[in-house]
């Protein structure tokens, strides 16, 4: 009976081993694709501006049925005609959940 015992705590052992292993590889390939999806550094532009990649850019849109651009400049005049609320979004966002095209005066 002891035989069987030891045979059963070796596997117990293992499986054990086996488990902590695979969470630790599991931890370490979360942690690589958390820094591979977090956002990159602000890139500077030409005249030393830095500006967040747009796939992560906060962009402002009015909540307005009838409106159809996206505001780089949350204080964008184009922004002043709004009666409905501004919201904060991404620019992805603003592009593919509410359809909206960038403003003709602050995206330029």
């Amino acid at each position: 009976m002891r035989k069987h015992g030891i045979i059963s705590d070796v596997v117990l052992v293992v499986i054990t081993m086996a488990f902590v292993f695979l969470v630790a590889c599991e931890s370490k390939s979360k942690k690589n694709a958390i820094e591979t999806m977090s956002p990159s550094p602000k890139t500077t532009l030409h005249d030393g501006y830095k500006q967040t990649p747009s796939l992560y850019r906060t962009v402002w849109i009015c909540n307005s049925p009838k409106a159809d651009v996206y505001h780089l400049d949350g204080d964008c005049r184009g922004l002043n005609r709004c009666r409905h609320g501004i919201i904060e979004v991404s620019e992805e966002e603003a592009r593919d959940s509410y359809g909206r095209r960038p403003c003709r005066i602050c995206a330029q």
